[in-house]
């Protein structure tokens, strides 16, 4: 299809502009932020550029254990588990290079191995809502400490919304809070709601 002619590791998100292929949804912000810097949604240079630039990809290495948590709540195991016959193909015209976190094709094809053998376990459940919630608490202890409405300063930036999508994505499939495998992380949850609400309402 067009997302596999035009990306050979078949990733979504995937943006093509003037023939340059973008992939990975805080690089495609990134890139469109240069692309059209006004009004600026983050620093152009300098130290407080480097913070936002760690700041999405602390959010980014939080992959696999967002595509944990949404596997095992939001899709049933036999519909997404790759085949043998899938996980060679993307073996063969995946990219070998590293690229963002949690892309790179040795983690992707143990993800997918073990994934279609096992599903996601309830240790794994465990282990990602813990990477969630102390990533989240420290957001939500930066913002309390800065008085700051939004993590880059007196208006929305990038941080918020790449922050606003993964909240978004989890708290779309959370189980209750007295859920045995709970992976709710509420720290910053509410932060993210009033963010967008404030903006785009």
């Amino acid at each position: 299809d067009w997302s596999s002619d035009v990306c050979s590791s078949d990733l979504l998100p995937v943006l093509v502009h003037d023939g340059k292929v973008v992939i990975e949804s805080n690089d495609i912000m990134l890139y469109l932020e240069e692309q059209h810097p006004t009004p600026p949604l983050s620093p152009p240079a300098g130290p407080e550029r480097d913070r936002v630039l760690a700041t999405l990809k602390g959010e980014d290495e939080l992959h696999f254990a967002m595509r944990r948590l949404t596997f095992r709540f939001g899709l049933p195991w036999v519909l997404a588990r790759h085949s043998d016959a899938i996980q060679a193909e993307y073996r063969k015209n995946g990219r070998a290079d590293g690229f963002g976190g949690g892309q790179d094709i040795e983690q992707q094809l143990r993800f997918w191995k073990e994934y279609s053998a096992s599903g996601i376990t309830d240790g794994e459940v465990v282990e990602s809502a813990a990477a969630y919630r102390w990533a989240l608490t420290g957001v939500e202890s930066r913002l309390a400490a800065s008085k700051r409405p939004h993590l880059g300063g007196t208006s929305i930036g990038v941080e918020d919304v790449a922050w606003y999508i993964s909240m978004r994505r989890l708290s779309s499939f959370s189980p209750s809070d007295n859920s045995s495998s709970s992976c709710s992380c509420r720290p910053g949850v509410t932060h993210m709601h009033r963010v967008v609400h404030q903006e785009f309402s």
